[in-house]
C-alpha cells in the first residue's frame, strides 16, 4: 500500500451553506490518491446546484442522487451504497456539513502500512457555523493502549460509555470494513456501531495531530434530537456487547447493565456539551436550557458542573466570564 487510493464518502442533505466548503477541502488536498462518492439524500435547496457545479469541474467526485429522501434511518442503507461504488483499499467519511485541512489524508494515510492497523483516527476541531474553533476532541491526548486499541478491543473501555471518535476524523481499511458486513446501523447511528465492530479487527492509529473539523450548527441542536441521540448510543453498545468474545468480558468486565448504568452520564455529557456551544456563541438563555437538562437527569455526583454553569449564566457579568469560552 505505497500509495492506496482513499474513497472518501460524504452524505448530504440541504446544506448548501456548507457543502462547498467541504467539497474544496478536498480538492485542496495534498494526497492526489482519493476519489469522492457523495450520496445527496434529495435536497430541496441549491446543495444539488452545488454538487453539479464540482462535479464538471473534477472527474474524481462522483453524485449519486436520491430522488425521494431516505432519512435517518437508512442512513447505513446510504453509507453502504457509496460503498459499492467506492473503489479506494482506503475509506474515509466526511459529511456534507464537515471540512479537512489539506493535508488530512496526507498524515493518515500512512497508518494503513502497518498491516495490523484497521482504523485511523485523530484530533479533531469543533467549529461554529462560520468554521471557528470552539474546542476540540479529544480534549486531551488519550492513553496509548486506548487510543492505538492495544490488544484489539481495549478501545471499548472508552466506546462503550461515550464515543470518543469523531466520524471526520476517520480513515479506515476496506478490506476489514467489508469483513464486518459494512457499515453497521442503530437508529440514528452508522458510525458508532461501525466503530464497535472495528475495534475487534485490529488496532488503531491514532495520530494527534488537528486534521478535521466538525461543524455544530443550529439544526444539530434540539434538546430531542441530543437525548434520542445519547439513548440509541447506549442501545447500539448494549447490543454489541453481546457479541463481545467472552475474555474480552472479564478482563475490561463489560456488560450490559453497566451500559446502561452509564446512559445517564452519557445523556448528561451530551446536554453540557450543547450548553458549552450556546456559551461560545453567547446564547446565554439556550445554556441555561441545556445545563437545566443536564442538572435534572445526571447522577448526584455530576450536578454540581451543570449547577455551576448555570447559575454563572445568571451573572449580570457573564460576557466577561465566558467571552473567550473553550471547550
Amino acid at each position: 500500500m505505497n500509495k492506496p487510493l482513499v474513497s472518501i464518502i460524504t452524505l448530504t442533505y440541504n446544506q448548501d451553506k456548507y457543502i462547498r466548503y467541504c467539497l474544496e477541502s478536498v480538492l485542496k488536498q495534498s494526497y492526489p490518491q482519493w476519489e469522492q462518492i457523495i450520496i445527496d439524500d434529495g435536497s430541496q435547496d441549491q446543495t444539488v446546484q452545488i454538487l453539479h457545479h464540482f462535479a464538471r469541474l473534477e472527474s474524481r467526485l462522483r453524485i449519486i442522487f436520491h430522488e425521494k429522501t431516505w432519512g435517518l434511518q437508512a442512513l447505513a442503507d446510504s453509507y453502504n451504497q457509496a460503498l459499492e461504488h467506492a473503489k479506494g483499499e482506503v475509506i474515509a467519511i466526511l459529511e456534507g456539513d464537515d471540512f479537512w485541512p489539506n493535508d488530512k489524508l496526507e498524515k493518515q494515510v500512512t497508518c494503513f502500512e502497518n498491516k495490523n492497523n484497521v482504523l485511523s483516527w485523530v484530533k479533531t476541531a469543533f467549529t461554529d457555523e462560520e468554521g471557528n474553533i470552539l474546542g476540540f476532541r479529544p480534549r486531551k491526548k488519550p492513553r496509548v493502549d486506548v487510543a492505538f486499541n492495544r490488544p484489539p478491543g481495549r478501545i471499548l473501555t472508552r466506546l462503550f460509555y461515550r464515543n470518543v471518535i469523531p466520524a471526520v476524523s476517520v480513515l479506515m481499511r476496506r478490506e476489514n470494513l467489508a469483513s464486518i458486513g459494512g457499515f453497521s446501523s442503530s437508529r440514528y447511528y452508522v458510525d458508532y456501531p461501525t466503530f464497535l465492530r472495528m475495534a475487534l479487527e485490529g488496532e488503531f492509529c491514532y495520530v494527534d495531530s488537528l486534521v478535521g473539523y466538525w461543524r455544530r450548527h443550529e439544526a444539530q441542536s434540539t434538546a430531542e434530537l441530543h437525548e434520542n441521540f445519547a439513548r440509541a448510543a447506549s442501545d447500539a453498545a448494549k447490543q454489541f456487547v453481546q457479541t463481545v468474545p467472552a475474555h474480552l468480558k472479564e478482563t475490561y468486565h463489560f456488560s450490559s447493565e453497566r451500559i446502561r448504568r452509564k446512559e445517564r452520564i452519557r445523556i448528561t455529557y451530551s446536554y453540557l456539551f450543547e450548553a458549552r456551544m450556546c456559551l461560545s456563541r453567547g446564547l446565554w438563555k439556550e445554556a441555561r436550557t441545556y445545563f437545566k437538562k443536564a442538572l435534572r437527569i445526571g447522577p448526584i455526583f455530576w450536578k454540581w458542573l451543570p449547577l455551576v454553569g448555570w447559575l454563572c449564566t445568571l451573572c449580570p457579568l457573564k460576557s466577561l466570564f465566558f467571552r473567550k469560552f473553550k471547550q
